[in-house]
């Protein structure tokens, strides 16, 4: 999910999905490349429910390389006439589930992969369509719509250029460019996960 999300644009809605998909032990997990812009609801690490907060317009593209995402998640209650943050998700080529109100029947009617539900539907359904799109080769594919996302040598190497007071940063071997990230890291309050060269970055 993509930006600040308030209960119009489905804040409540995915609460439930993810209230749902931990009582039915399903293997999803929401994430919002954003904030929270309305009521306080609950998350990690009670339910599979994060917020990465706030960020430069700029950023969001490189956000959503970092996340690396299954699908982009649209659960807006309310018709708009116009989504900013639609259209750096059509820009990734990743599937799309959306409302069928407002600007995402139009502006996705030729988008390729796209999924379409009455703005009524239920967290379980959507969980059900998630679930399901598991199992699609699209998700699992390197295809075209994925060829915009950094493998973890790359991430480090952009993002060890957008960190302060590191000396000789280019000199690094990968392994001493995680140790510096997560040192720095680390002392700012942020988490950097290593697992079989699979990079987690809460920011």
């Amino acid at each position: 999910v993509l930006g600040g999300i308030t209960p119009a644009k489905g804040l409540h809605l995915l609460e439930a999905c993810a209230i749902d998909a931990k009582q039915r032990n399903l293997p999803l997990f929401f994430k919002v490349i954003g904030y929270i812009n309305g009521p306080l609801v609950r998350h990690e690490p009670e339910i599979p429910l994060s917020f990465s907060g706030r960020y430069e317009d700029t950023d969001l593209s490189f956000q959503i390389k970092i996340e690396r995402p299954d699908l982009i998640f649209f659960p807006a209650q309310w018709p708009v006439t116009f989504s900013y943050t639609l259209s750096f998700a059509m820009q990734t080529g990743l599937p799309i589930v959306a409302p069928r109100i407002g600007a995402f029947c139009e502006r996705l009617s030729h988008y390729p992969m796209v999924w379409l539900s009455d703005w009524n539907t239920s967290a379980q359904s959507y969980n059900d369509l998630f679930v399901s799109l598991l199992g699609e080769d699209f998700l699992e594919q390197d295809g075209d719509q994925y060829k915009s996302y950094l493998s973890p040598d790359d991430f480090l190497k952009i993002y060890l250029e957008k960190l302060p007071n590191i000396e000789l940063k280019r000199s690094y071997s990968l392994s001493g460019a995680f140790a510096a990230l997560e040192n720095l890291l680390t002392k700012n309050n942020y988490y950097l996960i290593n697992e079989e060269r699979n990079i987690d970055i809460d920011l």
